[in-house]
């Protein structure tokens, strides 16, 4: 996996879900006094584009709090499903 830092418009949410401001104050004025993410967002590279997989609250926020680059994780999609294959064939 490798970090890069992805302009918000270049990630592809798939499943938005509406989503209130309010209840992200906290995690927008957090982004604020940081400048950014505390933990990255994952992202698949998907057909020339970057496809959010987890942190959606944190890229609205980010979005809200003016950011226009956030740092993402690039996600390996194979590896990811083989560290899956691997967490439930593990499990009693």
């Amino acid at each position: 996996m490798e970090n890069i830092n992805l302009s918000i418009d270049e990630i592809v949410i798939k499943d938005r879900n509406a989503m209130m401001e309010d209840i992200l104050d906290d995690l927008i004025e957090s982004i604020k006094i940081k400048g950014g993410l505390f933990v990255p967002v994952k992202v698949i590279a998907e057909d020339g584009r970057y496809v959010l997989i987890t942190g959606l609250r944190r890229l609205e926020a980010a979005r809200i709090a003016g950011l226009k680059v956030v740092e993402a994780e690039v996600v390996d999609l194979e590896k990811l499903k083989l560290e899956e294959a691997e967490w439930l064939g593990d499990r009693p």
